[in-house]
């Protein structure tokens, strides 16, 4: 719940909702448009019925952010076609009694969905113990898409992954 109750705690604190000019609660299947930005909520696969994530569509570029997920066609289904996919990924390996993705269910969302550019963020412990980028590297080769591996503070400019604004080479 937006707001919370005495046994359900607010999603999101008071203090970060006064901090951002607008609130808008969504569920699975909303749509909000924005400033020409159109912001979809997709159903994800999670121990929470009202877990979404999130598809942002705007005039330059697609965005897909999973949030918490278990790999599920549906999630492959509501990603398809964004240009860049952002996976949180806290297991190393399937645990089926934990939300999450693991490292081979998240390559395989990245094959299926088949974005330009894929970040990878939410480490889990057992990710963080590992090489995270030779991790990303060979990610890369198997699925051929370019593969961030996310750390704290990470930013980049999602219009230079953008198939819409990407510059035509001239061949002469």
């Amino acid at each position: 719940a937006l707001n919370g109750t005495r046994a359900d705690p607010a999603s999101i604190f008071p203090f970060y909702q006064a901090s951002v000019e607008k609130v808008v609660q969504i569920s699975d299947g909303n749509k909000v448009n924005y400033n020409n930005i159109q912001i979809i909520a997709v159903k994800i696969k999670n121990s929470d019925p009202d877990a979404i994530g999130l598809k942002i569509i705007t005039p330059s570029f697609s965005l897909g952010y999973t949030s918490k997920t278990k790999y599920a066609s549906l999630v492959r289904e509501s990603f398809k076609g964004v240009e860049i996919l952002i996976l949180e990924l806290p297991l190393f390996a399937l645990k089926k009694s934990e939300d999450g993705l693991s490292l081979a269910e998240a390559e395989r969302l990245i094959s299926e969905v088949k974005p330009k550019v894929a970040v990878l963020t939410g480490f889990g412990i057992e990710i963080l113990k590992q090489d995270i980028l030779e991790i990303t590297r060979n990610m890369n080769r198997r699925t051929n898409i370019q593969i961030i591996a996310a750390n704290d503070g990470f930013s980049f400019d999602p219009t230079s992954y953008a198939v819409k604004l990407r510059q035509k080479r001239l061949s002469f």
